[in-house]
């Protein structure tokens, strides 16, 4: 199964920030980088089947990680 990426952005007190999704059959990695594509933060999750679910707990994973 071919992997689909979706990008999101979102801006916190004074800088511009960017969420990427790359959803595999097995796997689905999340990543944040900054305006300059600066990596800040990023996780890997198996999706044990559950996709949507995994893509909200990793969502989740990161805001906890970054704040």
């Amino acid at each position: 199964m071919e992997s689909t990426q979706e990008e999101l952005a979102f801006e916190s007190k004074s800088d511009k920030y960017y969420l990427g999704v790359d959803v595999g059959s097995r796997s689905i990695n999340l990543a944040i980088i900054d305006r300059n594509k600066n990596l800040v933060e990023s996780i890997y999750i198996r999706t044990e089947g559950r996709p949507i679910q995994s893509i909200q707990n990793g969502v989740t994973l990161l805001k906890d990680k970054v704040g």
